[in-house]
């Protein structure tokens, strides 16, 4: 029975996203973003509040900031729609994180530990995890796409291709943004393997997966299916690397566990 308003908030959830748009690859997309946004609320030790905000961003940037604007730079999408766009999918994220949050506060820890080991890294190695996050990515993006690009090569000659230096400045921003998001995730769980299993899978479902699974008028369906080839390995050894570099150090969530606060649900 403990488990009925998560229930009920997974149904209500895909009757929203079903309301904007039905398809069966909208269902399958929201049940995958509520299955790991769940699995994040009920291993976060962060406060209520806090929480909403931080389901919010991580379902926001990732499915609808970063894609739409990634979209418009390769003339997929027409700039004058994206604001539109990013104001609708913000209001649904917001509901999104309110209703996960109200579903699992029962299954929460009553009294939410601080971080208080968060914050302690000197200005060197803050940057030195920045610019990794930032340069990985990089990395990872031109890797990727000279690997799928054979395959949607014909897709994009007819559209008008942005030069270099902006791509690769499109993706700096991306990293930070992804990293902006996925501090608060990760400085939340008080387990680093739970905080690595929660990105490893999120960043490619919520950035990746979700976004490409429903019918669209944009992308065809061979062309949706190589970006998810695409962008899942790469998101998910992202999620990971970010989970690891600004986790909580090992050998503090025995410490947490012990404190005054009862453990999350595991």
């Amino acid at each position: 029975m403990k488990y009925v308003p998560i229930t009920v908030a997974t149904i209500a959830l895909v009757l929203f996203r079903s309301y904007q748009g039905f398809s069966w690859g909208g269902v399958i997309a929201t049940l995958l973003c509520v299955g790991i946004l769940t699995y994040i609320a009920l291993r976060s030790t962060a406060s209520n509040g806090e929480l909403a905000v931080s389901l919010a961003g991580l379902y926001f940037v990732p499915g609808s900031l970063i894609n739409f604007t990634e979209g418009a730079l390769f003339d997929v999408i027409k700039v004058a729609d994206v604001p539109d766009a990013l104001l609708r999918e913000l209001a649904t994220s917001i509901v999104f994180a309110l209703v996960i949050v109200a579903a699992v506060r029962g299954l929460r820890p009553e009294s939410p530990v601080r971080n208080t080991d968060a914050d302690g890294w000197p200005l060197p190695a803050l940057l030195w995890r920045v610019v990794s996050g930032v340069a990985t990515f990089i990395l990872c993006y031109f890797v990727a796409g000279a690997i799928i690009f054979p395959f949607v090569r014909e897709y994009y000659n007819v559209r008008v291709m942005p030069p270099m230096s902006a791509i690769a400045s499109m993706q700096v921003l991306r990293a930070l943004a992804l990293m902006v998001v996925a501090y608060p995730v990760v400085r939340a769980m008080p387990c680093r393997k739970h905080a690595r299993i929660a990105l490893a899978i999120a960043l490619p479902v919520i950035g990746g997966i979700a976004p490409l699974l429903p019918d669209n008028p944009l992308m065809p369906p061979l062309v949706r299916f190589v970006h998810a080839c695409e962008i899942t390995p790469y998101y998910a050894l992202y999620g990971f690397l970010l989970a690891t570099w600004f986790g909580r150090r090992e050998g503090r969530s025995e410490e947490i566990q012990t404190g005054s606060a009862s453990p999350a649900v595991v």
